[in-house]
Parts: structure tokens; C-alpha cells; sequence
């Protein structure tokens, strides 16, 4: 397996896994890294290299709407917006949509954030490539679910970001 990762420090802006480089790529856009990095995957990073294998994809990127790491969601509430997405995050998203066959939004609950779901440029970043983009259904506050607790059987849909 081929394993990748861009880590500037407090951010990670990007993680890959390449299993069959003959097979597409699916992007997973959560909210923000936790322990995972070139070398080691964390539980999330694992979900989803198993959820894009059984769809018959050959490598995952994961991107986040926040690059600060941190292993609990909590801990960014007490930074800046602009400490908690990175300066080069924005650069990696696009790249990371644009380059995937299929995107997963799944950030979750937390997505609220900083307001950071509701960014015009991230929103229209999404809408260029609607088509494309899915989710694992929503939370109750119209956020898209994080894959870390659902069944491998758990369809997918297009994401509608009109309610966030």
C-alpha cells in the first residue's frame, strides 16, 4: 500500500492510501484530523479505506473542513477560524475534490463550527461538483454523517447543502 501525507506542523492538509493504482479515488471531506499521518491510520482513516474498498475504489484521500489536529472536536472551539483550517487548506480541498471520482462529505455534528460548513467559497466549491459529492445521510441538525460508527451496508445519497 502506498501511503501519503501532507503535515505542516499543528495541520494536516491531506491523507492518502493507494491499494490498486488501476482503480479511481474517493475524496472524504470531515472535519479535522486526529492521529493518522503518513505512516499509521487512525480508526477513521481505517472506515474509510474499508468502505472504499468494498465500493470498488482503489485509494482515498481525506481532506477536512479544519486542518488543525486534534482528537477531540472540543479542542478547536477555543481557536481563531483561521487557526483551526490552515493556511494552505483551501488549496488541498479543491485539489482533493476535483482530482476525486466520487466526494463523501461526513464531517458531522461539529460541522457548524466557526460557521465553516457555511463558507460561500467551500459551498461553491461543492455546488461545481455536485454530481459527484454524496453523503451517509444527516444529523439532526442537517450536517452530513461521519462514518466512524455506521455499517459498511450504509447507502449513500447526493449531498444537498441547501439546509446547512
Amino acid at each position: 500500500m502506498k501511503k501519503g501525507a501532507v503535515i505542516d506542523d499543528k495541520y494536516r492538509y491531506s491523507l492518502t492510501r493507494e491499494w490498486d493504482m488501476t482503480k479511481p479515488k474517493v475524496a472524504f471531506v470531515m472535519l479535522n484530523p486526529s492521529t493518522a499521518d503518513e505512516e499509521s491510520n487512525d480508526m477513521t482513516t481505517d472506515r474509510c479505506e474499508g468502505f472504499a474498498k468494498r465500493w470498488g475504489y482503489g485509494a482515498i484521500e481525506i481532506v477536512n473542513l479544519f486542518a488543525f489536529r486534534a482528537k477531540d472536536p472540543k479542542e478547536l472551539r477555543v481557536l481563531t477560524v483561521e487557526e483551526t483550517i490552515g493556511p494552505e487548506n483551501h488549496i488541498h480541498l479543491e485539489r482533493a475534490i476535483q482530482q476525486a471520482e466520487r466526494v463523501v462529505v461526513a464531517w458531522g455534528e461539529h460541522g457548524v463550527l466557526h460557521n465553516c460548513c457555511k463558507d460561500p467559497y467551500f459551498l461553491m466549491l461543492l455546488h461545481d461538483y455536485k454530481e459527484k459529492t454524496f453523503c451517509f445521510g444527516h444529523t439532526s441538525n442537517y450536517q452530513p454523517l461521519h462514518p466512524l460508527h455506521l455499517a459498511y451496508i450504509t447507502p449513500l445519497q447526493l449531498f444537498m447543502n441547501n439546509k446547512s
